[in-house]
C-alpha cells in the first residue's frame, strides 16, 4: 500500500507501473487525524459501534471508514 496526497493519486499510480509494479488498484480512501482507543469507550458506547458495523453487510455498503485506533 502507498499513500499520498488525493491529488497525486493518478500521477503515483502511473508512476508505480512505470517502473515495474503492477498497480491493482488505486483509490481515495479515509485516514483518521484523531482515532479513539475503543478499550477508552464505555461498553454502551462500543456496542453501538458494533451495532453500526452491521452496515457493512449491507450489499449496497462499498466501503465503511472507521475513527477507531487499532
Amino acid at each position: 500500500m502507498f499513500l499520498t496526497d488525493p491529488v497525486d493519486l493518478d500521477l503515483v499510480s502511473r508512476a508505480l507501473s512505470a517502473r515495474g509494479p503492477s498497480v491493482l488498484s488505486a483509490k481515495l480512501g479515509y485516514k483518521t487525524k484523531n482515532p479513539i482507543d475503543p478499550d477508552s469507550l464505555r461498553p454502551e458506547a462500543l456496542e453501538e459501534v458494533e451495532n453500526f458495523l452491521a452496515i457493512d453487510a449491507n450489499d449496497d455498503v462499498q466501503y465503511v471508514f472507521l475513527g477507531l485506533a487499532g
